[in-house]
């Protein structure tokens, strides 16, 4: 759908049906607004506690979940404006079926709507449950950021009880072939596990190494690494790392999988657990995250019903 200036002649009046555009959750019609979807049209003016409700539930069918803040409290103070509109047939080649526009309650067709400015919440990713490494609670929810070890970007659960971070295990698709297998993509002389080069040092926060000495072919892991990832393990850990499964080569049809793992088998060995100890582990967390995403859950019988 799209928002144009109000010299279009109204044409139509909403309903709220799917063949409009509109989703309803918990009896409230809601259509996305814009290229990206910024905004939120609701037929009518409900209440604010209908509006919360029904923007949980459009963001659940997104596999996010909304987390409380500034910028929910931002949207409940001047994200929400209810007022009158009229709306009109498109009649462009966008592919959008009809146009809105601000109206007083007296113009012709006027109806009423809440404009709904949601773009900026503060989300998380809904995911298949894990329990926390270090205080054994349960969490259902991801948000995307760098790891210990690699800087690479990825899921990361985060526990609410004792904020301890780690990587996701990614539920892996079922195929029928076998996926060829190639080298991780990296920059000529780019460190493998944080990426800096020799051009642009990283910074050692530890200060065991006053200044990063450039990177350099490690003949351990056989990837480039500066001096001050080569100097996080001593060269035995390095290598128990590698048989465990760390820097080999990377899946074309599951790039998360290495990533992820890496990511894991280095903060675990960080938090003084042996290599061998964090593979086991991974191949267990693995094999649940992928029995816990073959079952139905509770989420998705109530994304069905609305």
């Amino acid at each position: 759908m799209a928002t144009a200036p109000p010299q279009a002649t109204p044409r139509l009046t909403l309903t709220g049906t799917q063949d409009e555009g509109f989703i309803t959750h918990y009896g409230l019609p809601l259509a996305e607004l814009g290229d990206e979807g910024e905004h939120l049209l609701a037929l009518g003016h409900p209440t604010t506690r209908q509006i919360l409700a029904a923007l949980t539930a459009h963001h659940r069918v997104l596999g996010t979940r909304i987390l409380p803040g500034e910028a929910m409290d931002d949207l409940l103070a001047h994200g929400i404006r209810r007022t009158w509109a009229t709306a009109s047939d498109a009649a462009t080649d966008d592919g959008y079926t009809w146009v809105i526009h601000d109206a007083s309650p007296h113009m012709p067709g006027a109806q009423p709507v809440t404009w709904i400015g949601h773009a900026y919440l503060d989300c998380e990713d809904i995911a298949v449950q894990e329990q926390c490494p270090r205080c054994d609670r349960p969490s259902r929810s991801t948000t995307w950021g760098l790891g210990p070890g690699r800087r690479e970007g990825g899921p990361h659960h985060t526990c609410r009880t004792c904020t301890y971070r780690w990587p996701a295990a990614p539920a892996l698709p079922v195929t029928l072939w076998k996926p060829r297998r190639s080298e991780p993509p990296s920059g000529p002389g780019e460190c493998f596990a944080c990426h800096c080069t020799t051009r642009f040092r990283c910074t050692d926060h530890t200060q065991s190494v006053p200044e990063c000495a450039g990177t350099a072919e490690d003949p351990i892991i056989g990837h480039p690494l500066c001096a001050t990832c080569r100097n996080a393990f001593p060269s035995d850990t390095w290598h128990r790392l590698v048989i465990a499964g760390y820097g080999s080569p990377q899946s074309r049809a599951y790039p998360d999988h290495e990533v992820q793992r890496d990511l894991w088998l280095v903060l675990r060995t960080q938090d003084g657990g042996t290599p061998e100890d964090a593979a086991r582990d991974w191949q267990q967390r693995l094999a649940l995250t992928n029995r816990r995403a073959l079952r139905p859950t509770p989420d998705a019988h109530n994304r069905s019903a609305h």
